[in-house]
């Protein structure tokens, strides 16, 4: 398949990459935030917060991957607007 001198690749394209760039950066200032936190299982991995509790998350998946990642509501909303 020969494609045309003057074909570029989607505006889109370039979009994607850059959100899936800023998700890796948000997601490596995480870990190393975490990793600098002794192990504080009431701290948010993101912003570190000490004011976390059950209900100022939206749902059981919230609370759920609070769990698993240890971000909080407000982080893990500035992370999955990005997906």
């Amino acid at each position: 398949m020969v494609l045309p001198k003057d074909w570029r690749f989607p505006d889109e394209w370039k979009v994607r990459k850059q959100r899936r760039s800023q998700l890796q950066d948000m997601a490596i200032d995480a870990l190393k935030r975490l990793n600098n936190i002794p192990n504080d299982r009431e701290r948010c991995a993101g912003c570190g917060t000490t004011q976390i509790r059950k209900e100022h998350f939206t749902d059981y998946l919230s609370w759920k991957e609070y769990s698993i990642s240890q971000l909080c509501q407000k982080c893990q909303d500035e992370i999955f607007k990005i997906l």
